[in-house]
């Protein structure tokens, strides 16, 4: 494998476990102030984030390379409104999908075609990760019914 096309999945292996942090980060606090549906949405996207990290570190064992377990940065927690936590999470999708698009773009141009046909599941995935949340946002500014929204996500 090219090397930055391995330094490039490396540093996406962090990015998706510090994203699942975050997501960890904000469904407490959002537990601590009540909103037990928003803190399910984002204990659930905490999973399914060290679901991609894993992804990730088994594409570089089957490439015969060790995945490194860089520490991640310090979570800096979210206060604010319902919104604003929904903020933070699309801000970090979006991280999510220029890295995912650069990464993609770097191994096709290096020939590292197989490494790219990978990465087409993690782009779908951003795709609906992104309109997910954008759409929640979306329903959170046009409504006053954010008790509704809130139990809606915890189904």
């Amino acid at each position: 494998m090219f090397p930055l096309v391995e330094t490039l999945l490396q540093q996406q292996l962090t990015l998706e476990r510090t994203n699942s942090a975050v997501y960890r980060s904000m469904a407490d606090a959002l537990d601590n102030e009540g909103w037990d549906g928003s803190a399910k949405f984002m204990r659930k996207s905490s999973g399914e984030e060290l679901e991609h990290a894993d992804k990730i570190a088994s594409l570089l064992v089957d490439r015969n390379i060790t995945p490194i377990y860089d520490t991640i940065s310090k979570i800096e927690p979210v206060n604010g409104e319902l919104t604003d936590f929904f903020k933070n999470a699309y801000a970090a999708e979006q991280k999510t999908t220029l890295a995912i698009t650069t990464l993609y773009k770097q191994a096709w141009d290096e020939g590292e075609f197989l490494v790219a046909e990978y990465l087409h599941w993690f782009l779908a995935e951003q795709r609906t990760s992104e309109r997910d949340v954008w759409d929640i946002i979306q329903a959170l500014e046009a409504s006053d019914e954010w008790r509704l929204i809130d139990h809606n996500l915890g189904e």
